[in-house]
């Protein structure tokens, strides 16, 4: 049982109904644009250009071309024309040109360049094989741009070689310092390796930083600190994660259980208000809820939240435990009536 996910590649840890539990939402959702250099997607797709891009780029091209006219044994041409093509989306041109380029042209500063956006070239054309084989061979090269290594990770993550792909995101910091998008990869990846200390260690760096910080973020560093049983952290960081965004339906079950084990019962009934009022079939927060509510011995309140619950699902494994407390309940107040 599970919330819907709030973004592609996310994951939740709900326990079964009823029992005290973590939810987490996880993995870097990867943009589905590219800019060369950016690193943030492996799923490399050019933009669709403006006009005046269009323009401009037919001028580049029809440029290069004639030098190579000129001169056919010329290989700066070829660079200039496989960039062109990659931005407009010409892919299988992209490719020859910049195969021809890398082919012919001695080791330096612009091979690097085509060698990084080769294999961006190969992954938008669908070869994810042969684009992680370029990157591999690239990033040998101590002057390979951060975003090669970067871009090397993600895709060995997505293949399941978590330990190679933290190395390499671990890299990628190396050469380029802390950039936000490769501190919350890094992140991340030590997470899905159950390195929990790593992990916060990196979303502590991200949350500190002068970067876009999101809400998602602060999330991730309050479900490891509590995962971590940080609890002060936790609840620090799962609030700053509501004040961002109030309806991360996560952050407030998560929040919940903070303040149920700090003892703060209305707090936690509050965050579990905020679940149902979010996901209102969501079953565990209902019961979570209600027994909330049980251990106060508020019964005729718990009564009403397991009441709500069968309002809105009556077609649940759980209708039949619901409908047992309910009675039982029923059958303490009778007693204690008479």
């Amino acid at each position: 049982m599970h919330l819907p996910p709030r973004r592609r590649g996310s994951r939740s840890a709900w326990a079964s109904i009823g029992k005290t539990c973590l939810v987490w939402t996880a993995g870097v959702a990867l943009a589905t644009s590219y800019a060369v250099g950016s690193g943030t997607s492996t799923e490399a797709r050019t933009s669709v250009p403006e006009v005046q891009d269009v323009e401009e780029s037919a001028l580049r091209i029809q440029e290069a071309l004639l030098e190579l006219r000129q001169d056919p044994t010329s290989q700066a041409p070829h660079f200039r024309l496989g960039e062109t093509y990659y931005s407009i989306g010409n892919l299988p041109a992209a490719r020859y040109h910049l195969e021809t380029f890398l082919q012919g042209q001695p080791a330096g500063p612009d091979s690097v360049r085509a060698a990084y956006l080769h294999a961006r070239t190969l992954l938008a054309s669908g070869m994810r094989l042969h684009a992680t084989r370029a990157l591999k061979a690239l990033v040998l090269s101590p002057k390979a741009p951060p975003e090669a290594d970067h871009d090397l990770a993600l895709l060995l993550r997505e293949d399941g070689f978590g330990a190679e792909a933290v190395m390499e995101e671990m890299r990628a910091l190396e050469r380029g310092g802390a950039v936000p998008s490769h501190v919350r990869e890094a992140a991340h990846q030590w997470k899905e390796i159950r390195r929990l200390d790593q992990a916060g260690t990196f979303f502590r760096m991200l949350t500190a930083s002068d970067g876009e910080v999101t809400a998602e973020d602060w999330f991730q560093l309050a479900y490891v600190a509590h995962r971590m049983k940080y609890f002060g952290l936790a609840d620090e960081a799962y609030t700053t994660c509501l004040a961002m965004d109030p309806g991360h339906a996560e952050a407030h079950y998560n929040a919940a259980m903070v303040a149920e084990h700090d003892e703060r019962n209305d707090s936690a009934a509050f965050h579990l208000e905020q679940v149902l009022r979010l996901r209102p079939h969501y079953e565990p927060a209902y019961f979570q809820l209600g027994r909330l509510f049980l251990k106060q011995e508020r019964n005729v309140e718990a009564a009403s939240v397991f009441r709500r619950f069968l309002s809105v699902s009556q077609d649940s494994l759980a209708v039949a435990e619901a409908r047992e407390l309910i009675r039982n309940l029923s059958g303490e107040s009778e007693a204690r009536a008479q």
